[in-house]
């Protein structure tokens, strides 16, 4: 999302409702697919430590161990 809301930024400000979403969806069209996709993944993952009862530096250990994983493995929490 930030990298839509940058490319949204950049274009001239209207108050259109109409020309507004066309700035949106352009400026989506602007994001790659492979970001958009890594940047999910990551998300989920991240939703998974969440999930298991992980503090965020333990997801952020959790993410760079298992970054090959779609989601996190349920035992985990035996290795912390």
């Amino acid at each position: 999302w930030g990298h839509a809301k940058c490319q949204y930024r950049i274009l001239p400000f209207t108050s259109k409702e109409a020309e507004m979403e066309k700035n949106v969806r352009e400026s989506l069209d602007k994001v790659d697919i492979v970001k958009m996709r890594r940047f999910a993944i990551r998300s989920a993952r991240f939703m998974a430590a969440c999930k298991l009862g992980l503090s965020g530096s333990q997801a952020v250990w959790a993410n760079k161990k298992y970054h090959g994983h779609r989601v996190l493995p349920e035992h985990i929490l035996n290795e912390l």
